[in-house]
C-alpha cells in the first residue's frame, strides 16, 4: 500500500467523522433521562462531586467536633475550716469524649460555667499540674476532704480536678451538673503554657463497586443512524425502560447496599458499596403511622433531637421522603414559612419546596420514589447534609460495544451495548445524617 496520510486543512463533516465519537453523546443522553426518579444522583450533578477514586476503596471521614459542654459528678465542697470554701474537687465524665478515659482534658487557667449554681470557676488543679502563682512557684492545697491527708499536694486524683471560684465568694453546694467550657484566661504578660492537643479524624472507607446493566440491542435504524448522521439516538420505549432501571438500581445501591468484599477462587474481587442505611447509626427512630395522630410534633421532634441534633455540616438539609410522609409532612406544617423552588426548566429536572424551621433550618422537601407507594416505605424520609454527601464517580453510565457485526470476526448480528457505572458514595460525618423508619 502507497503511502497516504489523510492530513488536510477544512473542518471535520459528518462524513469523516470516528464512528467511536458518538459514544460520549450516547453517555450524556443516558445520564438525562429521568433525573427526577434518581434524586441523589440529581443532586451530585447539582452540588458537584469528589474527584474519581484512585483505587478500590475511598476514605470516609468520622469526626465528631468538640463539644464545650460536659457534666460533673462526685463533686466534694471545701471546708472553712481548711481555707478551702472557694475550691470544689469534681470528677468530669467527658460525655462527648468517651474514648479517651481519664486523659486530664481540663488544664490549669481554664474557666468553667457551673449551670447548677451559676458560677463561673476557673481550674487549677489537674492530676498532671496545678495552676502557677509567679514565675516560679505553683499551688498546692491541704485538704483533708480533697485528697484524705493532710499533707499538701499539687495534683488532683486520677481523673478528677478542682476548681476555684473566681469571685471571692463560696462555691453554692451542689453535687452535680453541667458545665459550659469557657476557654483559657491568662495574666498580662504571662508566658505561653498552654497545653497542646490533638483533633484526630476517624476515617472509616467505602468500596468502589462495578456495575453492568442488560444488553441494549440496537435496530438497524438506530445503529446507521448514529454511525453516520446523529449525535446520539431516538430511545426505543424499552430501551428508556432498561436505561431507568439501570439507574434506579444504582441509585437504591446508594441507599441499602451493605459494605463487602467477595472473593472467587480465581482470585478475583467483588466490591459492594456502603449504602447510607448502612452507614448511619447514631440517628434512626421508628415510628408507627398507624397510632400517630400528631404528625407535626413527630416529626418536628425527629428533626429538631436527629437530623439538626449535631452541630456539624451546614443548617440546609435535604429531606428524600416517601409519598405517604410527604403528604403528612405538608399537612402538619401547612402554617410554617415555605418557598416553592427547584430546577423545573433547568437540566437538572428536579423539584422541591423548601420548609423554614424555627432556629434558621431550611429544609428542602423531595419526594422519594424508591420509598413505594402502598408499602410501609412510603412512610420512611431520610435527612441528609448535602455538604457531607460525596459522590465519586469512575465510569458514570459509560457504554461498552458488546456486539458489532461491521467488525470482523463476530458471532452475532445485532448491534449491543452495555452500560456500565464504577464509583462510589461517602457519607461523611454520619451524625450529620437522620433516618426514620415504621416499626
Amino acid at each position: 500500500m502507497a503511502w497516504d496520510s489523510k492530513l488536510r486543512s477544512g473542518t471535520r463533516t459528518s462524513t469523516s467523522i470516528h464512528p467511536f465519537d458518538m459514544w460520549k453523546d450516547i453517555d450524556d443522553s443516558i445520564q438525562e433521562i429521568e433525573p427526577w426518579s434518581t434524586p441523589l444522583q440529581t443532586l451530585g450533578k447539582l452540588l458537584g462531586r469528589g474527584k474519581p477514586p484512585a483505587s478500590h476503596k475511598i476514605l470516609v471521614r468520622q469526626y465528631f467536633p468538640y463539644d464545650n459542654l460536659d457534666h460533673v459528678i462526685d463533686v466534694v465542697l471545701g471546708d472553712a475550716s481548711e481555707n478551702t470554701e472557694r475550691f470544689a474537687l469534681m470528677t468530669p465524665l467527658q460525655a462527648s469524649r468517651p474514648s479517651i478515659g481519664g486523659t486530664a482534658l481540663y488544664h490549669p487557667q481554664d474557666k468553667l460555667y457551673i449551670v447548677a449554681t451559676g458560677q463561673t470557676v476557673e481550674v487549677v488543679m489537674n492530676d498532671v499540674e496545678s495552676i502557677p502563682l509567679d514565675e516560679n512557684t505553683k499551688l498546692t492545697i491541704t485538704s483533708s476532704r480533697f485528697f484524705g491527708d493532710s499533707n499538701p499536694h499539687s495534683t488532683a486524683p486520677k481523673g478528677t480536678f478542682v476548681v476555684r471560684n473566681i469571685e471571692p465568694y463560696p462555691i453554692l453546694p451542689f453535687t452535680e451538673s453541667d458545665i459550659v467550657i469557657l476557654g483559657r484566661a491568662i495574666w498580662e504578660s504571662q508566658p505561653v503554657g498552654s497545653v497542646a492537643t490533638i483533633r484526630d479524624y476517624v476515617f472509616d472507607c467505602n468500596f468502589v463497586e462495578h456495575r453492568e446493566s442488560d444488553r441494549l440491542r440496537f435496530t438497524e435504524d438506530q445503529k446507521k443512524w448514529v454511525k453516520t448522521n446523529a449525535p446520539r439516538p431516538f430511545w426505543t420505549m424499552e430501551q428508556e425502560e432498561l436505561i431507568k432501571e439501570f439507574k434506579l438500581e444504582t441509585e437504591s445501591n446508594a441507599y441499602f447496599s451493605t459494605r463487602q468484599v467477595e472473593t472467587m477462587r480465581n482470585g478475583r474481587l467483588k466490591r459492594h458499596m456502603a449504602g447510607l442505611f448502612y452507614v448511619v447509626k447514631t440517628n434512626v427512630a421508628y415510628y408507627d403511622p398507624a397510632s400517630t395522630s400528631d404528625f407535626e410534633t413527630l416529626i418536628s421532634n425527629w428533626l429538631y433531637h436527629q437530623a439538626i441534633r449535631y452541630r456539624v455540616g451546614t443548617m440546609k438539609k435535604v429531606l428524600l421522603a416517601g409519598g405517604t410522609f410527604l403528604f403528612n409532612f405538608a399537612r402538619a406544617f401547612r402554617d410554617y414559612r415555605r418557598t416553592e423552588s427547584g430546577a423545573k426548566n433547568t437540566p437538572f429536572g428536579i423539584n422541591f419546596d423548601t420548609y423554614v424551621l424555627p432556629g434558621g433550618f431550611e429544609f428542602k422537601i423531595i419526594r422519594n420514589d424508591l420509598f413505594r407507594m402502598g408499602t410501609p416505605m412510603a412512610n420512611w424520609a431520610v435527612s441528609i447534609d448535602p455538604s457531607l454527601m460525596e459522590w465519586r464517580i469512575v465510569k458514570d453510565y459509560k457504554t461498552k460495544v458488546v456486539s458489532d457485526p461491521d467488525r470482523i470476526p463476530t458471532p452475532e448480528r445485532d448491534f449491543e451495548i452495555v452500560i456500565e457505572w464504577q464509583g462510589s458514595i461517602a457519607w461523611h460525618l454520619e451524625q450529620a445524617h437522620a433516618i426514620l423508619k415504621t416499626v
